[in-house]
């Protein structure tokens, strides 16, 4: 099967076509950030991954561990220790998350 026609890249001005299956040129694939937004870089990857390790089940519900949640988020001054630290599965993370969205929190120690 032939492939789709590429596109022209999505950066306003560019008239340079994007790469197969993305919307940015070669130019601008490489300018883009790498993803580490936040903090979250090989550093965290292994303090994420020795923390699940030593806490292998939720908090909450009780099944295997999947994230380690900053108690107290980053942005509002959190750190990485392990005691701001709390292992959720993934949907108790979630249920979490969309509870401080509606305006109640879940997942509390």
């Amino acid at each position: 099967m032939p492939r789709r026609a590429r596109k022209v890249c999505s950066v306003q001005g560019c008239p340079e076509l994007a790469l197969h299956g993305r919307s940015l040129c070669e130019k601008h694939q490489a300018d883009r950030p790498k993803r580490a937004p936040h903090g979250y870089n090989e550093n965290w990857k292994r303090r994420r991954a020795a923390f699940i390790e030593a806490h292998p089940w939720c908090d909450v519900c009780g099944a295997p561990a999947k994230v380690a949640h900053h108690v107290v988020e980053r942005r509002a001054g959190g750190s990485d220790d392990w005691s701001n630290l709390q292992p959720l599965c993934g949907s108790c993370h979630s249920r979490h998350h969309a509870s401080l969205r509606s305006g109640r929190a879940t997942a509390e120690r």
